[in-house]
């Protein structure tokens, strides 16, 4: 095919088009460039890594190639006035990467630093230098993909390789699966939401969602039933061992807020049935979970939890003689005392929520900003109040004024603990105290 053009100074040029057989060829050259182009490119993205952990193990481990590191620098970190260490420096390393895989990758994961031969064309028999955590993942407007992540990183610097292990590869997998038992515990088909969360974990066995997911729902069958959390308490303890690879910081709150219920469900059973001595140490587990939460949120929940282990921790130490375990006594009413001020300060005054007041007052919620019921609360302050009393001189003309404000004080958490229809059996004594308390001061 040939059609006549004129060129700017009027002469005649005849060009040549080809025919539609021609351009069918045409097309199909250039869909196996783009195609040869984009696979050349995925090859390029997915590199192997051969590594050695050491000199003497003769067997390299395979990796994935990560990325490149670009720059290194000291991580930021709060003064600490107390620390012993107040002449050294020791922050740790923070380098950011270019990012030329980012299939598999989250944040908290382990990486891997590769000391790279620049003479080797596909970076082979490496030396593994340094192990990093993946602190964030974000896109940067000129080099593109990048993650940031610490470590103590003394033979590391510029230029050298990130990988990740083969372990990681079926991660995005396994996040799939999760999501489809999600879907099906939406849908309130447990059965098959478990076997998804279990096909789940198959395929990354460390997943936190899955075990999270799956403790969930095995707290809730263990409150519906009376037995004890044994399965719950299992997945939750995984998930807590995985902890820091919660994708979200929601995730992680409401994963640390199912397993303190699944701790103190399990603590209560122990301890009104008498059938493990291991009371304590669930507490401190509480403990330690309510700061993880606490780091994460400001929620009150989490101020809530600890506040009602700190309560419990108190009573063990209270009976204890040796003068560390009194310390911990002392640590433990310090802190839940002021976990209760912060609490009755800041949420249980009401005095900022306005409307929402109203509608408690009225029955319509119960309580604003959080899931514990108010009953439990008030129970919490009555019995820490009470045991503050305890502490307090026998002789009823020692120390009058504060015992008359404690009293009070008392009185009012017990009422509302009772109006709010607590069931906590713990409660039956302070009503006798009240009374004896009365007469006292009568």
């Amino acid at each position: 095919m040939a059609s006549n053009f004129c060129n700017p100074s009027g002469q005649s040029i005849q060009a040549s088009f080809p025919s539609r057989s021609g351009w069918k060829t045409l097309v199909l050259v250039l869909l196996t460039l783009l195609m040869g182009t984009e696979a050349a490119t995925a090859r390029e993205r997915r590199e192997i890594v051969y590594a050695f952990r050491n000199y003497e193990r003769a067997r390299p481990l395979k990796m994935i190639l990560v990325g490149e590191i670009k720059s290194k620098i000291k991580a930021a970190q709060s003064f600490d006035r107390e620390s012993p260490y107040q002449n050294y420096d020791v922050r740790k390393d923070q380098i950011t990467v270019r990012v030329m895989n980012r299939e598999g990758l989250r944040v908290g994961q382990k990486l891997y630093v590769i000391e790279k031969n620049p003479h080797h064309k596909q970076y082979r028999n490496g030396m593994i230098v340094a192990e990093i955590t993946v602190e964030s993942i974000l896109n940067n407007p000129f080099y593109g993909w990048i993650l940031t992540g610490q470590g103590n990183l003394l033979r590391v610097r510029e230029g050298q390789f990130v990988a990740r292990t083969l372990e990681s590869e079926n991660l995005e997998k396994a996040r799939v699966i999760k999501k489809r038992g999600d879907m099906y515990m939406d849908r309130g088909e447990n059965e098959k939401a478990i076997a998804a969360y279990q096909d789940a974990l198959k395929a990354d066995r460390k997943l936190p969602e899955a075990h999270a997911a799956l403790g969930k729902l095995y707290l809730e069958e263990a409150r519906r039933s009376g037995e004890y959390p044994v399965r719950a308490l299992s997945s939750l303890q995984k998930a807590w061992e995985n902890r820091e690879h919660f994708y979200y910081a929601s995730e992680t709150f409401a994963f640390t807020i199912d397993y303190m219920e699944a701790l103190y469900l399990a603590y209560n059973q122990d301890r009104y049935t008498g059938t493990s001595g291991n009371q304590n140490r669930t507490l401190m587990k509480i403990d330690e979970a309510a700061q993880a939460c606490m780091a994460v949120t400001d929620h009150p929940d989490c101020q809530l939890h600890r506040a009602r282990a700190g309560y419990y921790l108190m009573e063990y130490y209270s009976s204890q003689s040796s003068s560390e375990q009194r310390a911990q006594y002392d640590q433990y009413r310090a802190q839940t005392g002021k976990l209760l001020k912060s609490l009755e300060e800041s949420l249980y005054g009401y005095s900022e929520y306005g409307a929402r007041f109203q509608d408690y007052q009225a029955g319509k919620t119960p309580h604003p900003e959080s899931s514990f019921e108010p009953a439990e609360y008030h129970t919490v302050a009555a019995l820490y109040y009470a045991r503050v009393y305890s502490d307090l001189p026998a002789n009823e003309n020692a120390k009058r004024k504060e015992k008359e404000d404690l009293m009070k004080v008392i009185q009012h958490h017990y009422q509302k603990a009772v109006q709010e229809g607590s069931t906590n059996h713990d409660l039956r004594g302070l009503k006798t105290l009240l009374e004896k308390a009365s007469e006292m001061m009568n």
